[in-house]
């Protein structure tokens, strides 16, 4: 299993050497509060001190609940502005802080601290439910390596071929690509009100034409993937690459391969340059 590491310090400034990892941005202040508004430089983010408006707030770019307290996701906001934001996003006036014409949220690293924090632990589970697996930790920096000496392309299947730990395997000459997909739309109604203050459902129906999102279909001989749909019966259709097959496909000119069941999925045949070298 390959072992992934990451230096958050060199992810945000990859010129960080030495005792520059003992200075953080945040070092000398007593909080977070102080760090942002003496970032800020003590200035409203929306309004650049056109309000004169003395007294600060710190608002979340992205709601505590996700975001956190992380300075990322924090700006500085006059208390005028920071009152009128809230206005009208109760309102439904503004759905976002582009909208507002407010910073965007720095990239946050919760992805590679994630992979830190459980780099040992699928190994370690998967040893628990079977004694008998061998197996152990390797690293990127080997993996590379190995692929550099060999002269073989940077695929995922080249790497997990040396990762195995058995060069005497013979590879298979098919690859199976897979992708997450979402299985339903999460925000149940759109965020601006209508006529009688009410709000459009953001929902669509599952199934349109006997076909739903995500399903596999051929379309003139070509296997690809439902992206989008219309009542009318026209869809969307793309490869698992992301290549667009048709823009506006009838409906009549599909035939249903696989069901959606979360995953995309597509076959390929592949050359294993590992092959040559086993």
């Amino acid at each position: 299993m390959d072992k992934a590491s990451f230096d958050m310090q060199k992810l945000k400034n990859p010129e960080s050497s030495g005792t520059e990892y003992q200075n953080g941005d945040q070092k000398g202040f007593w909080n977070v509060r102080e760090y942002v508004l003496f970032r800020g430089p003590h200035e409203c983010q929306h309004c650049h001190g056109k309000k004169k408006d003395p007294v600060f707030n710190v608002h979340h770019i992205e709601s505590r609940k996700t975001g956190g307290n992380s300075p990322s996701s924090l700006i500085a906001l006059c208390e005028m502005g920071h009152n009128e934001y809230h206005d009208k996003i109760k309102s439904g006036k503004t759905k976002s802080p582009e909208d507002f014409k407010l910073p965007k949220r720095a990239k946050p690293y919760r992805d590679a601290a994630g992979m830190g924090i459980m780099r040992s632990t699928p190994l370690e589970r998967l040893k628990e439910a079977n004694p008998d697996l061998e197996g152990v930790n390797t690293y990127g920096c080997l993996t590379k390596n190995k692929r550099i000496e060999l002269n073989l392309a940077k695929e995922h299947y080249n790497d997990a071929y040396w990762i195995a730990g058995n060069p005497n395997a013979k590879p298979l000459e098919q690859c199976l690509d897979l992708k997450k997909t979402r299985r339903h739309n999460r925000q149940i109604h759109q965020f601006n009100f209508i006529q009688g203050h009410k709000r459009k459902s953001n929902q669509t129906d599952q199934m349109v034409g006997g076909f739903c999102l995500f399903d596999q279909v051929k379309f003139e001989g070509q296997e690809c993937l439902i992206t989008g749909r219309r009542k009318s019966g026209s869809f969307v259709l793309k490869t698992l690459s992301g290549q667009r097959i048709h823009n506006s496909a009838s409906i009549r000119k599909l035939v249903l391969i696989e069901r959606a069941d979360g995953y995309l999925k597509e076959t390929e045949v592949r050359q294993f340059l590992a092959i040559q070298t086993a």
